[in-house]
């Protein structure tokens, strides 16, 4: 049972006062007992029916062998009482076999509740109404929670659209095996709203305005939904200028038959402000001039309560960088009816710069401490920083480890230190598939996939597939490492072998031809900054061409061709989530040169360029801008780019 203070005061305070007469009653008793002084032998539990032992024991804070306290006795009385399945809890003493007293707990069980019944409901299901409840058959027995059920449910009704709805409970105790409530309701009429009428949009466009509201004609009445409608229409004007707008309020009429509502709303526009100055006092530790320069863009602007709180941030977000986490911004307003303008003063509280103390990991059952306190900017030490606690909390989501990742501060005992603490949610990084087609061009296929992006917890990526069939044999097997001896070296090893069907137009025909790919790769990289790194790989790879059409025989003859290269690339990588972005973008520039000192049977140079952006659209939708561009030459004694490393 969940005893519910919030809602019953007057509840609470007779329970205060009944176990206040208690104990103080209990404590009289035993001031006058000459047995006040003995020790403790023996504890005993009476009158738990249906309440554990342990769970009584539990709440008992005198052990044998103590020295029996009144006070103790009296601590013990209200924690017994707080499991809210007693009516009444007794202590006494008796004497005992040997030497000091048996303390003797008698407890009185509330009784219990043996069902719950609902009767006149036939619009909505008992079912739906049992879950309205805070209790259930089984439970003990609580007229404040049968009672408060009772306006749960009403509240339910009217939510429904049922505002007639009335709801009375009985309670039977005649039953041996307990109590049983009954809830007698009378459903009434369900209510639709026929008609909502807004008055006074004067200055304004009446469309967004209904847009705004969550009730809709046709609908059943809300009475939550109204007054969420009205919010949103105020929010709406006051971020339109209109800081003087007021909604009345909403006038609800019936139809004869009561079985329709009529919903009118008034608006009173006022007249449209605009942001003049905005000002700051107490501050100390950033100078005026440049919290100014933060706001100054937002002067001239129309007033929107939605750039206040943005400038309220963007001071919070730089007194938080500077280590002042516990400063504070209190608004104030001055209205210029003539210019109607509203100047805003911000009165800064700056507190204390606060240092961490420790940083601490909580969550990461399987990922090392290493792996992500790497992608931790700030230190022990060091002054508490928001932006770099925010990055290394996007940095560690990116990881792709957790699903959600957390910050939180414990007091380090003293105002200027704190502790921080990153609360982690880890999820499943390994994924193993198994597959199988056919085709009439590749007859039956097989398909093997294994990979695992945090390989034994370190951060290590490592995977492989397998595609087998009578036509087809490819695999391939990656292995990648993020931070190389713990230093921001990315560094990744691939084997593959591919095989696909590549065509080839010639004389408005098409003709195929097989490509069999089959080679490794090895990179290095070196992560400059967060966003910038820069990479060598080194590539092998043999190339045959094979199965080709006579029709292009002459375009692409039958051959095999060993390709040795090396590629360096730069990127700048902006992304929110590498391997899900929604917003962010990405540039990366590489060359590679194949042939000369390196061998191989091709030389040439592929110059290439991609740029991509992520951005979101609406709801989970998001817009991808994508830009390739790329050119090739040969050099030695290769005459024509391989038909292979051609931009198609």
């Amino acid at each position: 049972m969940v005893k519910i203070f919030r809602k019953d005061f007057f509840r609470e305070d007779l329970m205060n006062i009944r176990k206040t007469c208690r104990i103080a009653l209990l404590l009289i008793g035993f001031v006058a007992s000459p047995a006040l002084a003995e020790y403790v032998s023996e504890i005993e539990v009476r009158g738990n029916l249906n309440v554990p032992l342990r769970q009584v024991m539990n709440k008992i804070s005198i052990s044998p062998g103590d020295e029996f306290s009144s006070e103790a006795a009296g601590a013990d009385i209200v924690s017994i009482l707080e499991l809210d399945s007693f009516e009444d809890v007794a202590i006494s003493l008796e004497a005992a076999e040997g030497e000091g007293v048996k303390v003797v707990y008698t407890l009185q069980e509330k009784p219990i509740l043996a069902s719950i019944v609902f009767k006149g409901n036939s619009d909505v299901k008992s079912r739906a109404l049992s879950r309205q409840l805070e209790f259930k058959a089984g439970s003990f027995y609580d007229s404040f929670l049968v009672r408060s059920g009772l306006r749960a449910i009403e509240r339910y009704y009217r939510d429904e659209g049922y505002a007639d709805v009335r709801v009375e409970n009985y309670i039977d105790e005649a039953e041996a095996e307990g109590f049983t409530v009954t809830y007698f309701i009378e459903e009434g009429i369900k209510q639709e709203i026929e008609k909502i009428v807004i008055l006074g949009i004067l200055k304004e466009r009446p469309r967004p305005i209904h847009r705004l509201l969550e009730i809709k004609e046709g609908s059943v009445f809300h009475q939550g939904k109204l007054e969420e409608s009205l919010e949103n229409i105020l929010t709406h004007y006051r971020n339109k200028g209109y800081v003087g707008a007021e909604l009345g309020h909403p006038l609800i009429t019936f139809t004869p038959d009561r079985s329709g509502i009529h919903i009118t709303i008034k608006i009173d526009e006022g007249e449209k402000y605009h942001i003049g100055k905005v000002t700051f006092t107490g501050n100390v530790e950033v100078p005026e001039d440049f919290l100014s320069s933060l706001a100054f863009s937002v002067e001239g602007e129309v007033y929107s309560d939605d750039i206040i709180e943005s400038v309220i941030a963007t001071v919070h977000e730089e007194y938080g960088s500077r280590g002042h986490i516990r400063m504070g911004a209190d608004p104030s307003f001055s209205y210029n009816q003539e210019s109607k303008t509203v100047d805003l003063n911000l009165r800064i509280e700056e507190g204390p710069k606060v240092y961490i103390r420790n940083i601490f990991l909580d969550g990461n059952t399987l990922t090392k401490d290493y792996v992500i306190r790497r992608e931790i900017d700030i230190e022990e030490g060091e002054p508490f920083d928001l932006r770099k606690v925010r990055d290394s909390q996007s940095r560690i989501y990116r990881t792709g480890f957790f699903s959600n990742v957390r910050i939180d501060m414990l007091p380090a005992g003293a105002e200027d230190r704190t502790d921080l603490v990153f609360l982690l949610d880890e999820q499943k990084t390994g994924m193993a598939s198994l597959g199988a087609g056919y085709s009439s061009e590749d007859k039956l296929l097989g398909t093997v996939r294994i990979s695992q992006e945090n390989f034994l917890g370190r951060g290590q990526q490592l995977s492989a597939m397998w595609e087998f069939g009578s036509r087809k044999q490819n695999y391939r097997i990656d292995f990648y490492e993020p931070w190389l001896r713990n230093t921001p070296t990315p560094f990744r090893f691939t084997l593959y072998n591919t095989m696909r069907q590549r065509y080839y137009g010639w004389d408005n025909l098409s003709a195929s031809y097989r490509e069999t790919r089959s080679g490794g790769r090895l990179s290095l990289g070196r992560h400059f900054t967060r966003n910038f790194t820069g990479q060598l790989r080194y590539s092998l790879e043999n190339v045959r061409q094979h199965d080709v059409d006579t029709v292009i025989a002459d375009k692409v003859p039958e051959d095999r061709n060993t390709t040795s290269s090396i590629t360096p690339s730069l990127i700048f990588d902006t992304r929110d989530l590498p391997f899900d972005p929604s917003t962010g973008y990405i540039l990366s520039i590489s060359n590679q040169l194949a042939g000369g000192i390196l061998g191989g049977d091709q030389s040439f140079s592929k110059l290439e360029g991609v740029a991509t952006y992520f951005q979101p659209i609406v709801w989970k939708f998001v817009g991808v801008l994508n830009l390739n561009v790329g050119s090739i030459f040969t050099f030695g004694q290769t005459d024509r780019a391989p038909i292979y490393e051609r931009f198609t």
